[in-house]
């Protein structure tokens, strides 16, 4: 049986916004809907009964891959244009994670610390859903910078797809610009520890 609880507000330009907060995303959390501005929904869905065809581990300290199918490295960072399993760890200091796909993604965190000072440090493009699995026991970090080079996709993490967080790790998100998630899609939290970062300006929700 599914639990599912919605908090939060809609806002009027249709885009979700996730500012200051820190959230265990269990169904039996209660958190005040002042303290976000977005649409959460938690349930029971993991992504465990999927059978992966494309599978890779990705150093970001030297930005490569075991499995090259659906991964491009660019001067900005890792690219993902293929649906699979994308294990990340390591550091990438100035660049980010972008996902531009037809397909599901899952974004696997193990010890992965992201930083993109001109723009978001996850960028989910498109996907038909894209899931963040934080690796247990492990702390990941997501954050963006001052100068977004493209103020429409301002945020941490940026997303046009529904994005789903669930596993046993941490995951830090901070925007030092915006809020720590900007979505056009449901953002859903399963089982997962998020801490996050992120600032609003009055001119930003009108």
């Amino acid at each position: 049986m599914k639990s599912k609880i919605i908090l939060g507000t809609i806002l009027s330009f249709s885009l979700f916004l996730l500012g200051l907060m820190s959230y265990s995303c269990s169904p039996n959390n209660k958190i005040p809907s002042e303290n976000i501005n977005a649409v959460l929904s938690i349930l029971e869905d993991d992504v465990s009964g999927i059978a992966w065809s494309n599978q890779s581990t990705v150093n970001l300290n030297s930005l490569s891959a075991s499995n090259s199918q659906g991964i491009e490295f660019t001067s900005s960072g890792v690219v993902i244009t293929d649906g699979g399993n994308y294990i990340f760890s390591g550091t990438l200091k100035n660049g980010s994670i972008t996902v531009n796909t037809d397909e599901v993604v899952n974004l696997t965190l193990n010890k992965a610390s992201i930083t993109n000072p001109s723009g978001p440090a996850l960028y989910i493009k498109n996907a038909a859903q894209t899931y963040v699995t934080l690796i247990s026991n492990t702390k990941n970090f997501l954050v963006d910078g001052k100068d977004h080079s493209n103020p429409e996709t301002a945020g941490a993490i940026y997303t046009n797809a529904p994005i789903i967080f669930q596993g046993g790790g941490s995951l830090d998100i901070t925007s030092i610009s915006f809020n720590g998630i900007s979505s056009h899609a449901p953002i859903i939290m399963n089982n997962c520890a998020l801490t996050i970062n992120g600032v609003t300006t009055q001119k930003e929700l009108d």
